[in-house]
């Protein structure tokens, strides 16, 4: 049995599975060929045919720039959504005049955030993931030391001798 490529299809055929007519059109190749074409493939290469109709391994392309653009707006929209409950919280607690969970350098640096990430599809190195805005939270003021005590236990009466 021999192996066969079409380029038209960029297939694999068989000569005792297929027509003469149709192995007419298609390049005869070795099993070492075949073999080696399969396990390319298996690397993450693509199945090509060369200007003679001869099949090689190429690089996959990489996705679109409407893909990824795609995908970036995708992670934007997903890290404003992450931290939509964060700001609600804190206008919550404001308005309701008590303390807040976050002070207002963080919700401040928060905000810029947010602001980053509606300008990203707008920035010129837009849509390369590693120009992704970068969140920075100010860490939390240091919270003044409470001291704590030990609740006591209740005192236990002394075993009864007589039981």
């Amino acid at each position: 049995m021999s192996k066969y490529f079409l380029a038209q299809t960029l297939g694999f055929l068989c000569s005792d599975e297929h027509e003469p007519a149709l192995l007419e059109q298609a390049v005869k190749i070795t099993d070492l060929e075949y073999q080696k074409l399969f396990e390319g493939q298996a690397q993450g290469r693509a199945i090509a045919a060369d200007e003679l109709g001869r099949p090689i391994l190429v690089e996959r392309p990489g996705p679109s720039a409407e893909t990824l653009a795609l995908i970036e707006r995708a992670w934007r929209d997903g890290q404003l959504q992450a931290t939509d409950g964060v700001v609600a919280r804190h206008r919550d607690e404001l308005d309701a005049g008590g303390a807040t969970s976050l002070s207002a350098t963080q919700f401040q640096s928060l905000q810029d955030y947010r602001r980053l990430l509606r300008q990203w599809p707008a920035q010129d190195d837009f849509p390369a993931s590693d120009k992704r805005p970068v969140q920075v939270m100010p860490a939390p003021a240091a919270a003044p030391a409470v001291k704590r005590t030990q609740a006591r236990k209740p005192a236990q009466p002394a075993p009864d001798a007589a039981s």
